[in-house]
């Protein structure tokens, strides 16, 4: 059941920002999205990024514009300091 309303989300996203990439908008889905980790313990770390928040998505529209400003917004606790890790461990 996610599919129609991750892709509802992006069709919001685009429509607020249509120079959006779709590099920018999984970036904004996957990066305002909740964790469920807390609600599933056992299986933590497992299930994505969790549940989108569309609200979210829209109000950092709104408040920062767009695009979203990967580096300084998201990649403090993101996929990106696993991709460090991997690199340091070559």
């Amino acid at each position: 059941m996610a599919t129609p309303f991750v892709s509802g989300q992006a069709a919001l996203i685009r429509s607020i920002a249509p120079e959006a990439t779709v590099l920018d908008v999984a970036t904004l889905i996957g990066k305002t999205a909740r964790s469920l980790d807390h609600l599933n313990p056992a299986y933590k770390e497992e299930l994505g990024a969790g549940r989108t928040d569309i609200g979210a998505s829209l109000d950092y529209l709104v408040t920062k514009g767009f695009p979203p400003d990967v580096e300084d917004d998201f990649l403090g606790d993101s996929c990106a300091d696993e991709e460090d890790e991997e690199e340091n461990d070559d």
